[in-house]
């Protein structure tokens, strides 16, 4: 079950970067920036994943347990990753009222 979701991470991960590297359009690399964080969180998580384990905060002695940093520090991550999308498409909106185009190779042949 863990190596399928690690095997998961990485296509997440492989799907996002050929979606940023092949697409020329503006919106399907932004997409593909986001999928992109999504197989990294995901992997993120299961780095910190054991089976049969329990919370840290339920016995003190506990020898077996998950470590929770990762569990905690994903909201943030992905919050920080929503508002850089966003960002990203209101600069793709300006781009496209000012040139009508979300299409790369139009865009970088661009001049001022």
């Amino acid at each position: 079950m863990g190596t399928l979701i690690y095997i998961s991470s990485f296509l997440l991960f492989l799907i996002g970067l050929y979606c940023v590297v092949v697409k020329n359009n503006l919106i399907k690399i932004i997409i593909g920036i986001k999928i992109m964080g999504y197989g990294v969180c995901l992997f993120y998580i299961m780095i910190s994943y054991k089976s049969n384990a329990i919370a840290p905060i339920v016995l003190k002695d506990a020898k077996n347990y998950t470590d929770p940093y990762p569990h905690a520090i994903i909201p943030a991550i992905m919050a920080a990753s929503f508002a850089a999308m966003i960002l990203m498409l209101a600069t793709s909106i300006r781009l496209y009222e000012k040139h009508k185009t979300l299409d790369m190779s139009k865009i970088k042949e661009l001049k001022g």
